[in-house]
């Protein structure tokens, strides 16, 4: 079987997978359209179940809101990937999206099928190379808030951001040659399609940069008065859960995500905050100038939606989609 896209290995070896491991007849019809890429076809016994398909050669976290909003456009459909992590697959399953990967692992739900097949070997290995360092992770967060930054000259970039010029040059010159920007005539540049660039943003944060700014955990001294905390919005905010109740008053907080340039002590004194290695609210080191980014007591909406997302919660992702429906002008501007 033949596919127009560069996806055909990743998909004959899924629904081959699937067929030896079900004893199903799998059939995959290409079928573009706005959001989809094409059908899946399941025959048991003579009767036929139609899936529109979804297909990613890696699923991330940050794919959650499309997917969700594809649940809500198609009664029946499923996303077909390549790799696919436990922890993803665990919250596919708790929101009841349908998924297959390249290894024949699978949740389909419908009216009439159900199967769950896990612990099988990916088949397709997947190439991530990372696009970005540790410090141009940083400096692209802060593009991406506030995208007016690139229309400046380098040296401006530099002094808003604390980033290096080379850093600078050599972020700028990737992201063009990766096609997430583009060259504006009367000078700087503009974002391309964001959406696709947050998405990859999302995970290489979340794999290789969150996980070494976390401060510690904490508890508060009582919990059912965190709204009242005041903090020092120059130097500590709120993002996930808390930032996302407060921005859209749908999610009562379970974990608590802070970020920081004070020390454990002023927290401590300041926010009433215990020390806790079981604590529900996990601190870490802000990585750009809290004041000059926000006016709030709440990171940026971007930081926000990420956190979400990286939580791996099935309700987190819910609350993101609901934010980037609410707020996807600030979240995705691109110039």
């Amino acid at each position: 079987m033949n596919f127009s896209n560069n996806n055909s290995n990743l998909i004959n070896s899924s629904i081959a997978r699937l067929a030896d491991f079900t004893r199903l007849k799998v059939t995959y019809v290409e079928e573009k359209g706005k959001e989809e890429d094409g059908i899946v076809q399941l025959e048991r016994a003579g009767k036929i179940t139609t899936l529109k398909a979804k297909v990613k050669s890696v699923l991330l976290l940050s794919h959650l809101p499309q997917l969700l909003k594809l649940r809500e456009r198609f009664p029946g459909y499923i996303v077909i990937a390549g790799r696919i992590s436990h922890k993803v697959a665990k919250t596919l399953q708790e929101l009841r999206v349908n998924y297959l990967d390249s290894g024949g692992n699978a949740f389909i739900e419908t009216k009439e099928l159900f199967l769950l097949i896990e612990g099988k070997k990916i088949g397709t290995l997947i190439d991530r190379q990372h696009l970005f360092t540790n410090a141009s992770i940083q400096l692209l967060y802060q593009l991406m808030v506030r995208p007016s930054l690139m229309k400046k000259p380098y040296r401006a970039i530099a002094s808003e951001t604390g980033a290096s010029l080379d850093n600078i040059s050599k972020s700028i010159r990737t992201l063009q040659e990766n096609g997430y920007i583009t060259k504006l005539k009367k000078g700087g540049y503009a974002f391309l399609n964001k959406e696709r660039l947050l998405e990859r943003w999302i995970a290489e944060y979340g794999e290789r940069l969150k996980p070494k700014l976390l401060i510690g955990t904490f508890r508060f001294l009582k919990d059912d008065l965190w709204r009242n905390i005041e903090l020092d919005r120059s130097k500590t905010q709120w993002s996930g859960e808390p930032a996302v109740d407060k921005a859209l008053g749908q999610l009562r907080p379970q974990f608590f995500t802070l970020y920081t340039i004070e020390n454990k002590q002023d927290l401590i004194q300041k926010y009433r905050l215990i020390p806790d290695a079981q604590g529900s609210i996990f601190v870490y080191q802000a990585f750009w100038d809290l004041a000059n980014f926000h006016t709030t007591d709440c990171v940026p909406d971007l930081l926000i939606y990420t956190d979400l997302l990286l939580s791996g919660s099935a309700r987190n992702a819910e609350a993101a989609k609901n934010l980037l429906d609410a707020r996807k002008e600030t979240i995705l501007q691109s110039i």
